[in-house]
C-alpha cells in the first residue's frame, strides 16, 4: 500500500439540486439537499483512500465545532490522518454552497475561503517526508504552498500539481512539480493560453489537461496525445475533477502504471462517480465490484483493459506485468482464455489467443498469452521476462 501526502483544501460543502438556476434576487426552494466534506485536496485524498491507499492530508481547518467534526470523519470514516496548518479556535473552515442543474449536471460554486492564514506548523515535516510515496497539492493555500513545495525538494518525491485555475502561484509552483493535471479552464490570466504554451521551459515532460466529457490531452516527453474518456450520461458531476485526481495517484503510485496508463483509469473512476449523487457512491460502488471480481477470480476492467493494450500494442502479456493477480501466475494463460470476451469489450482488435511459456531453461521463467496473428519472435518476448 503506497502512502501519499494531499496538501490543499478541505471545507464543508452544502449541495442544493435543482431544477433550473434562480436569477438574481429570486428564491428557490428544493427537497433535494446534502452535504458532504469538500475541497480538491480532501476529495483527492479520500478517494485515493477508498481505492486502497493511505493517506494524509495536509490542510487548513481550525478548531470550530465544523472543523472539529470534519477532521473526525476523515479520520473516522476514511482513515485519513489530517494535519492542521489552522491556529484558529474560531474562524469557519472553507465552506461552499454548490447548486447542481438537475438538467445537465453542471454545477454553480460559491466557494467561501479564509482571507488570511493564521499558521501554527512548521513545514518541515521530516519523518512524513521520508516515508510518503508522492506529494500532491491543489495549491489553494498561498502562504504555505511554495514554502512546501520548496521544503520538499530535498527528498526526490514525485510532486502531484493539480491547476483547476490559475492562481498567483501557480508559475512557480509549476516550476516546482514533477506531473502537473490541469483543467482545461485553467489559463494564463495574460493571454488565455493553455499551460502547453510554456511547455518548453517546464521541468516535467508529464502534463495532461482534462476538460470533462471530452478528450483528455497529455504530454509525455513533450509529444502530445488524446485519451477519449468514457461516454456516460451524468446525474452531478460534482468533484469529478477531485476523484479524477486521487484515482490518478492510486494507479499511479499504488499500483506503479505509467502516466498514460494512470490518466485512462482515472478516466474510467471519473466517468463512474458521475452517474451518481454526490462524490462517494460511484467510487464506493467501484471498489464494490472491484471486490466482488476478485473475490470470485472475476478478471476486472481495469486489469483487461490493460491485457488489451498490450496485446494490441506489441502482441503479447505476461503474467509479471499483471498487478494484483486473483489467481495463481501458472494459471495465468487459461484465465485470460476464460475471458477473452471482456478483453475484447475493453479494446482488443486482434486474432485468436494462445498459451505461451517459457523454455524454462534459463534465468527467467514466465506464462504469457500471445495473438497469433501478431506474435513477436520468441527471444524478443523473452527479453521481458524477468
Amino acid at each position: 500500500m503506497s502512502l501519499g501526502i494531499f496538501f490543499g483544501l478541505t471545507g464543508l460543502d452544502s449541495i442544493y439540486y435543482v431544477d433550473s438556476i434562480p436569477e438574481e434576487n429570486y428564491k428557490i426552494k428544493t427537497h433535494d439537499y446534502k452535504s458532504f466534506i469538500g475541497g480538491p485536496a480532501a476529495n483527492a485524498a479520500i478517494t485515493f483512500s477508498l481505492l486502497g491507499g493511505q493517506a494524509i492530508l495536509f490542510t487548513y481547518l481550525g478548531n470550530s465545532r465544523i472543523a472539529t467534526s470534519i477532521k473526525e470523519d476523515l479520520e473516522h470514516l476514511y482513515g485519513i490522518t489530517v494535519y492542521d496548518y489552522s491556529r484558529s479556535n474560531t474562524l469557519l473552515p472553507p465552506m461552499s454552497t454548490i447548486v447542481v442543474n438537475n438538467k445537465n449536471a453542471s454545477r454553480t460554486i460559491y466557494s467561501g475561503q479564509p482571507d488570511k492564514l493564521l499558521i501554527q506548523q512548521s513545514v518541515e515535516q521530516k519523518k512524513l517526508y521520508e516515508d510518503t510515496d508522492f506529494f500532491f497539492t491543489d495549491s489553494n493555500l498561498p502562504e504555505l504552498t511554495i514554502p512546501i513545495l520548496k521544503y520538499i525538494q530535498q527528498y526526490n518525491k514525485p510532486i502531484i500539481l493539480d491547476l483547476g485555475s490559475w492562481k498567483k502561484n501557480s508559475l512557480e509552483a509549476i516550476s516546482l512539480s514533477n506531473e502537473i493535471i490541469a483543467s482545461n479552464n485553467c489559463r494564463f490570466t495574460e493571454n488565455n493560453e493553455d499551460i502547453f504554451s510554456i511547455q518548453e521551459n517546464l521541468n516535467t515532460s508529464l502534463i495532461a489537461i482534462t476538460n470533462g466529457e471530452n478528450n483528455i490531452i497529455f504530454s509525455e516527453n513533450k509529444d502530445i496525445n488524446y485519451i477519449s474518456p468514457p461516454k456516460t450520461i451524468a446525474k452531478d458531476t460534482l468533484a469529478a475533477g477531485d476523484i479524477f485526481h486521487g484515482a490518478y495517484c492510486f494507479y499511479r503510485f499504488n499500483l506503479n502504471y505509467n502516466f498514460k496508463e494512470s490518466l485512462i483509469h482515472a478516466s474510467y473512476i471519473a466517468a463512474e462517480s458521475v452517474k451518481f449523487i454526490g462524490p462517494r457512491e460511484g467510487v464506493i460502488k467501484y471498489t464494490e465490484v472491484n471486490l466482488y471480481q476478485k473475490r470470485r477470480n472475476i478478471m476486472t476492467n481495469e486489469i483487461a483493459r490493460k491485457i488489451a493494450s498490450l496485446l494490441n500494442d506489441r502482441g503479447f502479456v505476461l503474467d509479471e506485468e499483471i498487478k494484483n493477480l486473483p489467481i495463481s501466475y501458472t494459471k495465468f494463460p487459461e484465465w485470460v482464455k476464460e475471458h477473452e470476451k471482456l478483453i475484447r469489450e475493453e479494446g482488443y482488435q486482434g486474432g485468436q489467443l494462445q498459451i505461451w511459456t517459457t523454455r524454462f531453461d534459463g534465468p527467467g521463467c514466465a506464462y504469457g498469452i500471445i495473438d497469433i496473428e501478431n506474435t513477436p519472435n520468441r527471444s524478443y518476448i523473452e527479453s521481458f521476462c524477468k
